[in-house]
């Protein structure tokens, strides 16, 4: 049972990770769009 417990808390971290590198990656795009395209507002 605690086994079961310790595979899901790492799923959960690494799914939180990928999360944050997801919106991160997206935040960075955004960014980067707004800043090369200044006069589109948003």
């Amino acid at each position: 049972m605690l086994k079961n417990l310790e595979n899901l808390k790492g799923i959960l971290d690494s799914n939180r990770i990928k999360y944050y590198e997801y919106t991160s990656i997206k935040y960075t795009k955004l960014r980067l769009s707004s800043e090369t395209y200044p006069n589109i507002s948003r």
